[in-house]
This record gives C-alpha cells, sequence and structure tokens, in this order.
C-alpha cells in the first residue's frame, strides 16, 4: 500500500484533471479505505478497472472491499489477483500449477499443498474446509506457521503439516492457497459449508489452564480489544480497535471476572484500566505466553469472549 497524505478533495480535483488517470483512483481506492468508507471504495476500484481491467492492484483492493461488505463470492474471486501481484510474500511455489477448478482436485495427485499466505486468523477460519479437499486427494499438505502446526495436526485437518522452509519436491504436486478453498468449494455466507466444530483443543493444556485460571461459581469473560495495525485509530466506524474503558460496565456484574487474551503492545492496557481489580489473579501468566496452543486453551475454558 503506498503512502497517501492527500486529502479526498485535492484526489478528486485531480480526477477532474487526469479524468483517465488509473493511479489517482488507485489512490482514492486508500484513501476510503483508510477512513472507512467501503462503499465509496468499491465505487473508487471499479472506475480503476474499467480504465485497466487487468490491473491487479486494483482486483486485490475491490476484493478486500467487497468481502467487507459480506460479499464473499465476488470479493474472493477478485482477491485471486493477489497471488500474481508482485512483490509477494514469497509464500508462493514456482514451477508447479495452482488449482483453479474443483476437478483438479483427484486422487490422481501425488499430493496437494494447501499454502497458508495471510494472517494466522485467516488460516484458522479458512482451514474448515482442508477437511472436504482432504477426502479426494492422496495426501494434503497443510503449509502454515509453526506456532499453528500443532493444532492443525491435532484436529487432523491434513495429512501432514509443515512450514514453507520444509516444502521439499514439487513434481506431481499442485497447491492452493487457504483463502483459495472457499471460493473454490462456492462457500459464502449464505452456503457456508462447514458450520460445525472443526478444530480440537489440547486436552492436558486446558485442564492446566483451568487449574490457573478458573474458580467455582465465577462467570469468565475473556477480552481482546486492539489489533495492532488499528492500535492507533481514533472514533473510526468499523475499526479493529477498542478503547478498554469500553468494557468497565462489565465489573459491576457480581460474581464476573475478566481475562485477557490480548496480545503484542496493548496487552499491558489491562493494568491500567479502571477496573483492573475485576482480572485474574494470574493474568500475568497468560501475558507471558506467546503460544497460540495456550490462547486456544485459555478460551476454552472461558463462559464468553
Amino acid at each position: 500500500m503506498r503512502s497517501n497524505k492527500k486529502s479526498r478533495n485535492q484526489l478528486l480535483t485531480q480526477i477532474k484533471t487526469e479524468p483517465y488517470s488509473l493511479y489517482t483512483y488507485l489512490e482514492l481506492a486508500e484513501y476510503y479505505q483508510n477512513s472507512r468508507n467501503t462503499d465509496s471504495e468499491v465505487n473508487a476500484c471499479w472506475h480503476a478497472l474499467m480504465l485497466d481491467p487487468s490491473d491487479l492492484e486494483a482486483s486485490v483492493l475491490l476484493g478486500q472491499a467487497l468481502m467487507r461488505l459480506g460479499n464473499y463470492r465476488l470479493g474472493l474471486k477478485y482477491f485471486e489477483s493477489r497471488i500474481d501481484l508482485m512483490p509477494n510474500n514469497g509464500s508462493y511455489p514456482k514451477g508447479i500449477e495452482k488449482i483453479k477448478n474443483i476437478d483438479e482436485i483427484n486422487n490422481q495427485l501425488d499430493e496437494v499443498l494447501v499454502i497458508g499466505e495471510m494472517g494466522k486468523g485467516d488460516m484458522i477460519q479458512f482451514s474448515r474446509y482442508a477437511r472436504l479437499l482432504k477426502k479426494n486427494t492422496r495426501k494434503l499438505t497443510g503449509i502454515v506457521p509453526n506456532d499453528l502446526q500443532a493444532l492443525f495436526a491435532r484436529s487432523n485437518l491434513f495429512d501432514r503439516t509443515i512450514n514453507r522452509y520444509e516444502t521439499e519436491d514439487y513434481q506431481n504436486k499442485k497447491w492452493i492457497p487457504f483463502l483459495s478453498m472457499a471460493r473454490l468449494l462456492n462457500a459464502s455466507k449464505a452456503n457456508p459449508i462447514i458450520c460445525d466444530s472443526y478444530l480440537v483443543d489440547d486436552k492436558i493444556l486446558t485442564k492446566k489452564w483451568s487449574y490457573l485460571i478458573r474458580k467455582e461459581g465465577e462467570f469468565l469473560i475473556a477480552l481482546n480489544w486492539s489489533a495492532q495495525r488499528w492500535a492507533t485509530e481514533k472514533n473510526l466506524e468499523n475499526s479493529r480497535h477498542i478503547d478498554i474503558e469500553f468494557f468497565a460496565p462489565l465489573s459491576s456484574i457480581k460474581g464476573l471476572k475478566i481475562c485477557s487474551v490480548q496480545k503484542g503492545d496493548s496487552k499491558e492496557n489491562w493494568k491500567r484500566c479502571s477496573f483492573k481489580s475485576s482480572f485474574i489473579n494470574n493474568q500475568h501468566i497468560i501475558d507471558n505466553s506467546e503460544s497460540f496452543d495456550d490462547t486456544a486453551s485459555v478460551l476454552m475454558n472461558c463462559d464468553a469472549c
């Protein structure tokens, strides 16, 4: 994403003088993305694509905006352009084909690689579709970060899990990104396909955290209030950052205790909030853990999140 310092009026004036400037429409789209005006962002992306239907950046921006509006079917279609947009993050294999059609997934392939190329939350969300692909392949391999491998292996979503640095010979294999599985299977909000539980917690860890954080008779709520990218935003619609004081009224509920599963720079905020006495005594132990399995086991012990 380019660093855009121009105002909306400056960009609209520039479009009037340069109506065929693809670059200006992309700048405008990013302006609207930053200001959370998604409808206008979509409109700017459409204009950019009218000028150049092959522009990959416009397609990716449009796909992201459409998904934020809930149109996942069309959004995922346009978001596929991320794979060809350079530079990418180095996740995509070279020398072998990407799966483009569900009919390509069959038992004739030695192995299908499912590439975790986006954020961990996206990988967890879209991993549910791996079980459908697994039924039709000789071997389904998930290429995921180290701290998600145990979760996916325990949940039996893949035949094996590796990180991208362990990837071996690609001969007679094909690949697909995590987020592309939903598009391939025609999943949508109206047709989610997989709605039941698909992840399995570590029973030993869950029991350990039960001992550390649960007390008889307490109602335990887990809080997570900030995505780091949005931590500096203030009063923006659809922001992923919430001021922790928003949750202060919870402290007035008798028998309720709070634990934080916040990570990153914001995880210490609870120590300075007005209701810090409502947090569990062992909150510091959760803060000191960076293990995703630990976080999952903490959540399994909470009554709400």
